[in-house]
């Protein structure tokens, strides 16, 4: 075992005491102090390294410790996923591995649009309260219960009823006997339910979430679903799990270029212009300026090439048509899955944003992220990340002669896959977020450090505080009138 995988072992059994003695939630509090006096800052460093996600849940809401029952039954985990993770579970099939009495599985299929749920519980007592207390899900097919444990190989295995051997066993449960109990794999299991669709897998399995995801690999790449996993029974679960997902089920890359062109059904020969707008209204974001620039291109280019201009955002129809080009244009609409927009991003040949002012532009840093150079103006923030003729073009502020002239160099003048090599390479340097933690610590740890080297008076600090807030509120206030008044002037017009 090497130096990092021992520091990993010493520091997960420090932290299975902890969750023990507390009696807290296995979602760790980085908020308590408790906590932080046991992990320092590289310790969560070194976590964060292997790939942990630790939640800030081990007090309920009203602040107080809430005992483990209370806190781990009142989501099963669920809370913590973002809203794309649970809009992938719905209408798919779940499977519970340590159901327990089956409340899990009830709560799943009563809170969450899913079609049913697969119980696994070994142990012969609890599994006779999963089938008394779920009848209703179990004659309607809803729920699926098994009396086995999910290993890495079919037959026997070992378990303590009592949960002797996680890190909430008792002491005075050791000479507790022992049962045997059949095991089955996942993957084996669902060869009988062919049609299964698994968007979710929840494993609560008392120290052996390894063997139970050594068993089910095939099923979690084929199915791609949803993880909730508790390994915080024993220190060898806790330091193996992570490091076990990490290296088996890597996050996937993003697909390659003619894979996306490919799923949007786009030929070879299509040049395609993403053109992403808030609101066609909005003077700020250049629509305007936009159909100039493209109407320009469509005279530069005659009908010499197959060019498509795709929308993406909210922009009305009368909009578009008011656009009278040659090209085809579509409209994608607004998009807010992250893996869709990234095939959008990556398909289209150049992205044409003609905001007039940017602080940056998510859009612009999402494309060259993905590593799709930008035509835009050299204007704002924009100027600091698109670098002409290297990974896009800024053409001369507002001049639409200019914009037109760049998306003629990005679609048929530049070198293209030195183009978006360079945008790659530069959402990688300034984007990415293993680039960017790092300078983050680094300018925090430098504000803490000026802030405990000033002397500052009470008095000083409140005028300070009073003054942010009057500065937030009047924007807030700024932003409510123009809100208030552009709908006014709408139902005016409409009146």
């Amino acid at each position: 075992m090497d130096a990092e995988s021992i520091e990993l072992l010493e520091l997960s059994e420090k932290l299975s005491r902890y969750v023990s003695e507390s009696c807290l939630s296995p979602f760790l509090d980085l908020d308590s102090s408790a906590l932080k006096a046991l992990l320092p800052k590289a310790t969560v460093q070194s976590l964060q390294r292997f790939g942990y996600r630790l939640t800030p849940d081990a007090t309920g809401e009203d602040g107080a410790s809430t005992p483990i029952r209370d806190e781990t039954l009142s989501h099963y985990g669920l809370r913590y996923l973002e809203k794309a993770e649970l809009r992938s579970i719905e209408n798919r099939d779940v499977i519970d591995a340590g159901s327990f009495d089956g409340s899990s599985a009830r709560f799943f299929l009563q809170n969450h649009p899913i079609q049913r749920v697969f119980c696994f519980e070994p142990d012969p007592a609890n599994f006779a309260h999963l089938m008394n207390d779920s009848q209703a899900e179990l004659s309607s097919g809803r729920i699926v219960a098994t009396q086995v444990a999910l290993s890495n190989r079919m037959g026997l295995a070992i378990m303590s009823p009592a949960g002797m051997g996680s890190s909430r066993a008792k002491a005075e449960l050791v000479a507790e006997p022992r049962i045997v109990v059949r095991s089955k794999t996942i993957d084996v299991f669902l060869k009988d339910f062919p049609e299964a669709n698994i968007g979710l897998i929840k494993l609560d399995v008392e120290g052996d979430a390894v063997l139970a995801l050594q068993g089910a690999v095939q099923t979690i790449r084929t199915h791609r679903p949803v993880l909730i996993v508790s390994f915080y029974h024993t220190p060898q679960e806790f330091a193996e799990t992570p490091p076990y997902l990490l290296d088996t089920f890597p996050a996937p890359g993003a697909p390659q270029r003619d894979v996306c062109r490919e799923r949007l059904g786009l030929a070879p020969e299509t040049r395609v212009i993403l053109l992403a707008v808030h609101k066609s209204s909005n003077k700020r974001k250049g629509f305007s300026l936009a159909a100039q620039a493209l109407a320009k291109l469509a005279v530069a280019d005659d009908g010499a090439h197959d060019i498509c201009v795709a929308v993406l955002g909210s922009v009305d129809k009368d909009a578009l048509s008011d656009l009278a080009l040659p090209f085809k244009v579509v409209s994608l609409g607004f998009i807010s899955e992250e893996e869709q927009k990234s095939v959008i991003y990556k398909a289209a040949d150049v992205c044409l944003v003609p905001s007039l002012q940017e602080s940056l532009s998510v859009v612009a840093s999402d494309s060259i992220r993905n590593g799709t150079p930008v035509v835009c103006f050299k204007s704002s923030g924009l100027q600091s990340f698109v670098r002409h003729k290297a990974n896009g073009y800024t053409a001369s502020a507002f001049d639409t002669d200019d914009l037109s002239r760049g998306l003629q160099w990005a679609l048929f003048d530049c070198d293209a896959r030195a183009t978006r090599s360079a945008a790659a390479e530069t959402g990688q340097e300034l984007f990415a977020p293993e680039n960017n933690i790092e300078r983050y610590e680094q300018i925090i740890d430098h504000a803490i450090r000026n802030h405990a080297a000033q002397d500052f008076d009470t008095e000083t600090f409140e005028e300070l505080t009073n003054l942010f807030q009057c500065v937030g509120q009047d924007s807030r206030y700024r932003h409510v009138v123009r809100r208030h008044l552009e709908k006014s002037l709408k139902k005016t017009k409409v009146g």
